[in-house]
C-alpha cells in the first residue's frame, strides 16, 4: 500500500507541476512549485489516511486526521522551497 501511494505522490507532483507551469524558460516558479508541492502531499495525505480508516489500521479521529493533515501541509511547503532553491542552485544548468 506504501508503494502505491508512492508512486500516487509521484504522478501528483508531474501532473501539477505541468498543470501550474511551475518551469518557463528554464526558470522554476517557487511559488508554483511550493503550491503544487502542498497539493500533492495533501491529497495523498487525505487519501491514505481515508484509506487506512477504511481498511481498519487507524481509528477515526479527529484530531488525528487534523494533526497528519497540517504536518503534510507544512511539510509539502518546505519541500517544496527546498526543491525550488536545488533546482535554481544546483540543477538549473543540467
Amino acid at each position: 500500500m506504501t508503494f502505491s501511494f508512492a508512486l500516487l505522490y509521484g504522478v501528483f507532483v508531474s501532473s501539477l507541476n505541468r498543470l501550474f507551469g511551475v518551469v518557463e524558460d528554464r526558470q522554476v516558479r517557487m511559488g508554483r512549485l511550493m503550491i503544487s508541492s502542498l497539493a500533492s502531499t495533501v491529497l495523498v495525505g487525505v487519501l491514505s489516511v481515508v484509506t487506512s480508516m477504511i481498511l481498519g489500521i487507524i481509528p477515526y479521529n479527529p484530531v488525528l486526521v487534523s494533526v497528519i493533515l497540517v504536518a503534510g501541509a507544512i511539510q509539502g511547503l518546505i519541500g517544496g522551497y527546498i526543491s525550488g532553491i536545488v533546482w535554481e542552485k544546483y540543477l538549473s544548468n543540467l
